[in-house]
């Protein structure tokens, strides 16, 4: 039998047992991934059978062995959202059988055994170098937004505080000035009373020489006159002052209502940004690790189809 006609593997040489599907388990899966990201991420290797996921648990299976050989040799050990994946193959009674049969391995299929396993270890060390790349380059950013991170709260805080010194500043400004206003008001009115008790006085002296002109009967009357008059007066003074410490009331308590809700304004606008941020890294991140096993498989295939060119 000549080199082209001899089987590729031991599969080969024996076609009626050869099995139509190739498990593939995959352990150590991050809590996010779903089925269509393991069929995306190993749907470029070859072609796929079914893609079973539970848990952290995966079981992928390909048409052909030589497929499940070389995805269990791209990905194993593959850092995926910081965990490093663990594949190896699913052994099935039909290939225990065919090893029975099949025995030692000929002399050529040991070469190009070996000849794998050296590309094997080669890209191995090369996936090793890459991933400490990687992971060098990931503290570093990690580093540098933890950094930018810190000097945003920073910030965030010192405008917290000197918005509220200025708030704070602008209410004691605005008590001062309604303090002001109130002693104005009260002094303009301490003087409208002074002037109404001289218009008082002076009426009650004109008012004396009449009486003492007049009867007693016309005394008395005038003296009632004059006390109907203080009690109206004292009353309007209190209804004023009651008046004036309600607005003042109603001030002070809108105030309050005004500050309490700027700030509970504030720490909603705070919360809902750290939810997007965080929302954005994490699709960054699995974004990353998505392109990263897509770059790795396409290299992946370029060398294996200039390997084949170079045997033909």
């Amino acid at each position: 039998m000549s080199t082209d006609q001899r089987p590729s593997t031991m599969l080969d040489a024996f076609p009626t047992q050869k099995p139509n599907k190739f498990g593939l388990i995959v352990r150590n899966l991050p809590s996010e991934i779903i089925e269509e990201d393991l069929h995306h991420m190993f749907q470029d290797v070859g072609l796929l059978s079914s893609v079973d996921l539970n848990s952290r648990r995966a079981v992928v299976t390909f048409t052909s062995r030589l497929e499940a050989e070389r995805a269990r040799r791209m990905f194993d050990g593959l850092f995926l959202d910081g965990r490093p994946l663990v594949l190896h193959l699913q052994e099935n009674h039909e290939e225990k059988i065919l090893k029975e049969r099949t025995g030692n391995v000929k002399v050529g299929e040991d070469k190009a055994r070996e000849d794998t396993s050296r590309e094997v270890r080669l890209r191995e060390d090369r996936s090793r170098e890459h991933r400490a790349r990687e992971d060098r380059s990931r503290d570093d950013r990690t580093r540098d937004d933890r950094s930018r991170e810190d000097r945003s709260r920073e910030d965030t805080s010192r405008e917290i505080s000197l918005r509220e010194d200025r708030s704070r500043e602008h209410m004691v400004r605005e008590d001062r000035s309604r303090d002001d206003r109130s002693k104005d008001d009260r002094s303009r009115e301490d003087t409208s009373i002074e002037v109404s008790l001289r218009e008082d006085r002076s009426r009650d002296d004109r008012s004396r020489e009449d009486r003492s002109k007049e009867d007693s009967s016309r005394d008395d009357r005038s003296k009632e006159d004059r006390s109907k008059e203080d009690t109206s007066r004292e009353v309007k003074l209190r209804e004023y002052r009651s008046r004036e410490r309600r607005a003042r009331e109603d001030r002070s308590r809108e105030n309050r209502s005004i500050v309490n809700r700027s700030r509970e304004d504030k720490s909603k606008d705070d919360r809902s940004r750290d939810d997007r941020s965080r929302e954005n890294r994490s699709r960054e991140d699995r974004s990353r690790g998505v392109r990263v096993v897509e770059d790795r498989a396409r290299e992946y295939r370029t060398g294996e189809d200039r390997r084949k060119a170079f045997k033909v």
